[in-house]
């Protein structure tokens, strides 16, 4: 399930975007259009993550249904 190398790009990814961040948060003014591409970034990094996630479970398991989990008692 991990691939060792989709890990490493993605922490590449996180890496690269998070410097872009620092460099803007030192530079004079700030440059507030940066910091905003940089979590609209993070945001569609997340929003893929959960869809790739959500279509394997729905492969996996045929449904996101969850009303048959009711019944389950410890």
């Amino acid at each position: 399930m991990v691939r060792r190398p989709a890990i490493f790009q993605v922490l590449g990814f996180l890496v690269a975007e998070n410097g872009l961040y620092l460099g803007a948060l030192s530079a004079p003014g700030g440059l507030p259009t940066f910091v905003d591409l940089g979590l609209v970034f993070d945001l569609v990094l997340i929003v893929s993550v959960a869809a790739v996630f959500s279509a394997k479970i729905h492969e996996e398991l045929g449904t996101g249904d969850t009303t048959l989990l009711g019944g389950l008692r410890d």
